[in-house]
């Protein structure tokens, strides 16, 4: 995308169906860590002012002069800490639904499913310095940005199957402190104000409608991917045929 003189940024993306076209998406929230790191000055800014935030928002207003209280003050700082990668995170999953629409958060709902618990829920010595939120989170985060998009149907299908998985697990929201709906505004605030900073290439109306036609050569690999979620979900089109058909038209010339 970029030349580089100071870095040579290697990133590794799902070996899951890599020559398919369904988790192609994915590669757009890859492509927000490589835009993190050409804007992290500015992008950093926007990470400590969040934590901040968090700090104000899940930190106790007073402690005891006890053992208990160093603990709980031990805790606050590493919630504080921990979300400097979790911000980081969030960023990426916000530039991969800016780019891809629909298929993004479609693959990234699929792909980051194993339908297993520590998907809704983790242990606190988990959470403690991790590099990534827990998914459910992330999904929530992505849902409340996709409706402000406009993308409420597809949102609306992904939370109902998420909110079924998670009913069958018997799991209840308990994120030990690290996140709070409080803090929502906050994180939503820091992830448009980084948006406009990197202003990546944002998806557009056409390409991602519900079309099942073949791409031509001249579409965007946006429409190509979103074209092969809307035929992955259609009962009237056989996918594999069609995804043979699609690749082979858009590399035609």
């Amino acid at each position: 995308m970029w030349p580089f003189t100071d870095i040579c940024p290697i990133y590794f993306f799902p070996a899951v169906e890599q020559e398919a076209l369904l988790y192609q998406p994915l590669y757009f929230h890859e492509f927000g860590h490589l835009l993190y790191r050409r804007h992290q000055r500015e992008l950093d800014d926007l990470v400590f002012d969040l934590q901040r935030e968090v700090a104000t928002s899940l930190t106790p207003h007073s402690y005891r002069s006890d053992s208990y209280s160093f603990r709980q003050r031990a805790h606050g700082e590493a919630i504080v800490r921990t979300w400097y990668n979790w911000a980081q995170e969030m960023f990426c999953d916000a530039t991969g639904l800016l780019i891809g629409g629909p298929s993004f958060l479609r693959a990234f709902s699929m792909y980051m499913g194993n339908q297993s618990r520590s998907d809704f829920e983790r242990p606190i010595e988990d959470l403690r310095g991790s590099s990534h939120p827990v998914t459910w989170l992330r999904i929530k985060l992505l849902l409340s940005q996709a409706r402000s998009r406009g993308l409420s149907v597809e949102a609306d299908e992904i939370e109902e199957e998420w909110e079924s998985i998670a009913s069958i697990l018997g799991v209840t929201e308990d994120y030990h402190g690290f996140y709070d709906e409080s803090l929502n505004f906050a994180i939503r605030r820091m992830l448009d104000d980084a948006m406009v900073e990197v202003a990546p290439r944002e998806y557009l109306a056409f390409e991602i409608e519900g079309s099942v036609a073949v791409p031509t050569a001249h579409d965007s690999p946006v429409t190509l991917l979103n074209r092969a979620w809307n035929v992955s979900s259609s009962e009237e089109v056989e996918y594999v045929a069609w995804e043979n058909k699609a690749i082979a038209t858009w590399l035609s010339e």
